[in-house]
């Protein structure tokens, strides 16, 4: 059993390691976010027989999504979400399966559906946690469909503290969506602040900073 415990939490590190590094879609930021936490939650919270099978199909799929983006290794995640879904129903793995399905749907520019899923997460899931993900990414997308007061309004409700800089920076491009240039480097630069204190680095927050920020005279 030791070992067992030991094997998932190398995996889990190994997927946050990948994760962490990986990332260039629109929703890459925090949509995956603890997940592996939550994963190994959910392992300690059932029964031994059934966690343990519940918990191998889930770390196949996260090991599946962080092998490979191609068509091929997609389509081996969507089976495994599939099977999550229908074996798992009801469980914090199937939620989570859900995240990942809304991510591998961003890939594929399948952007409806995307939504589609996230706000089903975010109006089914029991757990808190996974519910603001699914928030944070919808508002992502609600924007990236040029809808940016109803992404803001979305936005309102995610109140974590480990999701606040990834808040406060999507917070900035939603006001520089609507023109307010001003409120927009504040919240980047708050964002900056807040990643910098939770070691949380945002790829690309230092360029928007410096796009918006006033130039010195010369």
């Amino acid at each position: 059993m030791v070992d067992e415990v030991r094997d998932d939490s190398e995996q889990i590190d190994a997927f946050k390691r990948w994760w962490k590094s990986s990332g260039s879609s629109i929703v890459v930021g925090a949509l995956l976010a603890g997940i592996a936490v939550f994963g190994w939650k959910y392992w300690q919270s059932h029964q031994e027989s059934q966690a343990a099978a519940a918990s191998a199909r889930y770390q196949q799929l996260i090991q599946v999504v962080g092998q490979s983006t191609n068509e091929q290794a997609r389509g081996e995640a969507n089976t495994l979400i599939d099977q999550i879904l229908q074996k798992d129903d009801g469980s914090l793995y199937a939620e989570l399966a859900r995240l990942i399905q809304a991510r591998l749907a961003v890939d594929d520019g399948e952007l409806d559906s995307a939504r589609s899923i996230l706000a089903d997460v975010v109006s089914n899931s029991d757990d808190n946690y996974v519910t603001q993900v699914a928030r944070l990414n919808l508002a992502r997308l609600q924007l990236a469909a040029q809808t940016p007061d109803k992404a803001m309004s979305t936005l309102e409700n995610v109140t974590i503290d480990s999701l606040n800089a990834q808040v406060l920076a999507l917070r900035g491009d939603i006001w520089k969506a609507q023109g307010d240039a001003d409120k927009a480097l504040s919240a980047y630069q708050q964002a900056q602040k807040a990643a910098t204190d939770s070691d949380q680095p945002i790829f690309g927050l230092q360029l928007k900073i410096d796009d918006l920020a006033p130039k010195e005279a010369p």
